[in-house]
């Protein structure tokens, strides 16, 4: 072989070494075992196609679990609109007219890029996450609530179900009040609430960890709801979306009706349907817009209109998009401190994001230093994609040069 094409068959070896498609799961991991992390000194942890688990997200490791009738099969990649999440619709921007003060309700996480992908770093943060889940009786808040629970690493907290709760204790100061508010359709005061909300956010965080997403079902309903929680949960909570499940009258009859001969519950009858449905146009409907009006100034958080009278399936895939781009915030910076972790060598780093079953049987460092090999640049990242596989199993490839 003469001296010019051994020169050119090194330098595609060197080319070869230099860039190569990553693959890693920020939840659950399948890849073909001894996949690679990048350059050659840099591999995933060995894993075979049924292994599962490597990096954490907030709220802990999530289980591998097999899509199932209810699919959350998506894919994200660079070439795509990788905004981070806006206002469903254009309206004044102008803070002074909302009849509420709202800019502290956001998270306020760092903006970064990764691959091309634009994303909030949501370690930036110290706070639990919220999604507010609204619309009128028997929309289905409950129904998707549910599904997104078990198939994303969410928690759903229902108030009206907290309230229900409160009111069966037979020592509770509350009892009588929320029952009178409940058969008359009405709303409870907002410091009844939140002090129930944030009691079952703290009980949640004890048992999975303060790093939660949680879906808040019923609420805020009124002006008083919206503006006590401005005035009290800003420190502790950051909203990142609001879900709005729109359904019209007679729908929202014939389902409280048919959920009234298995519920039990004292509001689940035609007259409480009728004036909780007109307190929910009158009240929660004018709050919907000032959220709306909000979200045009914090570009981190957005209200989604939802029709909730489309059959279950329908409902649920427009659900699954405003969970998939939150997770994705997750995903990538779970992704970008695996990426630091391993650039500077940082044992404690690593330990954070991977998950614990890799260090059952050796420290951190030497499994670090197993798999990841000396710590190294990491390099130019691009064309990043995250394919959903489900919830709770999500999938990134990317380019390193």
């Amino acid at each position: 072989m003469g001296m010019s094409a051994l020169l050119v068959n090194i330098y595609c070896l060197l080319l070869m070494s230099a860039f190569r498609r990553c693959c890693v799961s920020a939840w659950v991991a399948t890849l073909p075992s001894g996949a690679r992390h990048g350059f050659p000194r840099r591999k995933i942890l060995s894993l075979s196609p049924s292994s599962s688990l490597l990096l954490r997200y907030r709220g802990g490791t999530a289980e591998y679990r097999q899509p199932s009738v209810f699919s959350t099969q998506a894919t994200v990649s660079s070439s795509a609109d990788s905004n981070a999440s806006g206002a469903s619709a254009s309206m004044d921007s102008d803070s002074s007219k909302l009849p509420v003060q709202l800019s502290n309700i956001g998270g306020g996480f760092t903006p970064c890029q990764f691959g091309g992908l634009a994303y909030w770093d949501t370690s930036s943060v110290k706070k639990f996450r919220v999604i507010f889940v609204l619309g009128g009786p028997g929309a289905g808040k409950g129904t998707q609530s549910s599904l997104m629970e078990e198939h994303y690493p969410v928690i759903h907290l229902s108030v009206g179900q907290l309230l229900r709760d409160e009111q069966t204790k037979q020592d509770s100061p509350h009892r009588a009040l929320i029952e009178q508010c409940l058969v008359a359709g009405k709303i409870v005061p907002v410091e009844i609430s939140l002090q129930l909300v944030q009691d079952a956010m703290q009980q949640a965080s004890a048992i999975n960890g303060d790093q939660i997403i949680f879906l808040i079902d019923g609420f805020p309903r009124n002006f008083d709801n919206v503006s006590g929680w401005a005035r009290v949960m800003p420190d502790t909570t950051a909203v990142s979306a609001v879900l709005v499940y729109q359904c019209p009258l007679p729908v929202l009859e014939q389902r409280i009706l048919e959920r009234a001969e298995q519920s039990g519950r004292s509001d689940d009858n035609l007259a409480s349907v009728k004036k909780r449905f007109l307190t929910f146009e009158t009240e929660t409907a004018p709050v919907i817009s000032t959220l709306r009006q909000a979200a045009c100034q914090d570009n981190q958080w957005s209200v989604v209109d939802v029709r909730g009278d489309e059959p279950l399936e329908k409902v649920w895939v427009a659900s699954q998009q405003v969970l998939n781009e939150l997770i994705m915030h997750d995903v990538l910076t779970a992704n970008a401190a695996l990426l630091w972790a391993v650039e500077t060598g940082n044992a404690a780093q690593y330990q954070q994001v991977c998950d614990d079953e890799w260090f059952a049987t050796q420290d951190v460092a030497t499994v670090m230093e197993q798999q990841e090999g000396t710590a190294s640049p990491i390099g130019f990242i691009s064309k990043a994609q995250l394919d959903f596989v489900s919830g709770k199993h999500v999938a990134v490839s990317y380019d390193r040069v």
